[in-house]
């Protein structure tokens, strides 16, 4: 499996999850999903956020390694209600962090994302511009599971990202 995935975010994708976390979370503990060589987490810290990464593989560079684990976005290995925020860039729209690219997966790390907030905490996941029926497709599909674990939809800076809040309950 670890030859398949792909390292498609960058710095320019670190960069606008900052712009709409600024939107949403000024600062805090932030969750990277499906880190890859953790490019969001230095770029986060470099913003002055608390982040972590987290990936199946172990693909991460020594200055990052004490801030990412390695797991499944199924199964977080995080206390309820320990982060801020959970961004993810591309790790949806590539489907490899929940295996199979089922509903019940998507449904389950969805329920894993609420889990790990904090009440108010968001959740940003950000997705290609240019990757036409896939975005579309994918991101109806996040956006329905968010909703049906309960997750609520927040206005976005950038019609690229979907961003949601876990209620206070």
């Amino acid at each position: 499996m670890p030859g398949r995935l792909l390292d498609i975010s960058g710095p320019f994708i670190a960069e606008r999850i900052v712009t709409e976390l600024r939107v949403h979370k000024e600062g805090g503990r932030i969750l990277d999903l499906g880190c890859g060589k953790a490019v969001n987490v230095k770029v986060l810290r470099g913003y002055g956020y608390e982040s972590y990464g987290l990936d199946l593989r172990l693909a991460f560079s020594p200055n990052v390694r004490d801030f990412c684990t390695s797991a499944t976005a199924m199964k977080l290995p995080f206390k309820e209600g320990t982060f801020d925020a959970v961004t993810e860039s591309l790790m949806f729209s590539q489907g490899f962090e929940i295996e199979n690219w089922l509903d019940a997966e998507y449904r389950t790390s969805l329920r894993e994302i609420k889990r790990v907030l904090v009440p108010n905490g968001v959740m940003v996941s950000s997705w290609f511009q240019n990757s036409g029926i896939l975005r579309a497709t994918g991101m109806s599909k996040v956006h329905r599971h968010a909703l049906e674990v309960g997750l609520k939809p927040l206005p976005s800076q950038d019609r690229e990202m979907l961003v949601f809040q876990r209620p206070l309950e």
